[in-house]
């Protein structure tokens, strides 16, 4: 007589052969970390984000709104053409904020282009074998600059001249589109893969001549699966300060992809967000995208 124990030993077994089994089988979807194009080729990807609506609530009290974020995202990488790997990066975002009292009597909408990423992105380590084992390894570094492409009126610092131009009651209900500063940032990135499996970690620090300053860490779970698709698990968190407030908001997730035809893919991913500042609830996001990258 096969005891449940015995049973519940080889349901172990048959999980972990097949798990190895998928792992050995699928092909990598080394999408995103360290890895930097060669020349000429491409990554570009159309992005869509929804926040659901987020509560706040002043810790003084007296003010209580409704807050709705929308971006659509336009994100690019490019092989340059000089005899070592070099990357060009970029990125942009049209956003869209509404804010509503609870009662529904006051509106504000701010809409407009956020700022633009620009950077270039050097190989530190090319793709070997770590410690002569089958997990590939690469390291990457990151430098540019965000420009301020934001509209003047949209930005941060400059909500009493918005506050001027509409008609509204309640002065919480402005908000800015982007920070508008020009921000240096340095990046490090690194990833590593085992057949199907990969692991990318990122490391983003930026700061201003004005004193604001910000870090991002960022870390890529994935593994490929059949038919060109693959599950990704995501965590970042982004702090930043504008002293002497320091604030850090928590993203978490899981994002699933698949190749259409070809070079073409899309994204779908779900995120809950979590922050410091005081006042704000915790709330979730939809990310959906499309990309298209050289074959």
């Amino acid at each position: 007589m096969v005891s449940i124990r015995a049973l519940k030993t080889i349901t172990k077994l048959d999980f972990i052969f097949l798990l190895t089994f998928i792992v050995l089988a699928c092909e990598t979807q080394l999408i995103a970390g360290a890895w930097v194009k060669e020349e000429g080729r491409y990554y570009v990807k159309l992005g869509l984000s929804q926040s659901q609506e987020q509560s706040y609530t002043s810790p003084i009290g007296g003010s209580h709104f409704l807050q709705k974020a929308s971006a659509l995202s336009l994100y690019g990488e490019v092989g340059l053409p000089f005899s070592s790997p070099l990357q060009l990066i970029s990125s942009l975002s049209y956003k869209t904020i509404e804010r509503q009292t609870a009662d529904g009597s006051d509106t504000y909408v701010n809409q407009g282009l956020g700022d633009t990423e620009l950077s270039l992105k050097y190989p530190l380590l090319l793709p070997t074998h770590l410690f002569e084992s089958q997990i590939n390894a690469l390291l990457a570094l990151s430098g540019g600059v965000i420009l301020p492409t934001t509209p003047k009126n949209l930005r941060a610092g400059q909500e009493a001249s918005r506050y001027d131009e509409v008609s509204i009651n309640n002065r919480q209900l402005i908000s800015s589109i982007d920070r508008g500063d020009v921000l240096y940032l340095l990046s490090i990135d690194s990833s590593f893969n085992w057949q199907a499996l990969w692991l990318s970690l990122s490391e983003k620090v930026s700061g201003s001549a004005a004193g604001t300053s910000s870090y991002a860490g960022n870390i890529d779970l994935g593994l490929g699966l059949p038919w060109h698709s693959w599950i990704q698990i995501t965590w970042n968190q982004h702090i930043f300060i504008d002293k002497p407030v320091k604030t850090h908001t928590t993203k978490t997730g899981i994002g699933l992809g698949f190749t259409a035809v070809a070079n073409l893919a899309f994204e779908l991913a779900y995120f809950n967000v979590t922050t410091s500042e005081q006042g704000w609830e915790d709330h979730s996001q939809i990310n959906l995208g499309v990309s298209l990258r050289s074959l």
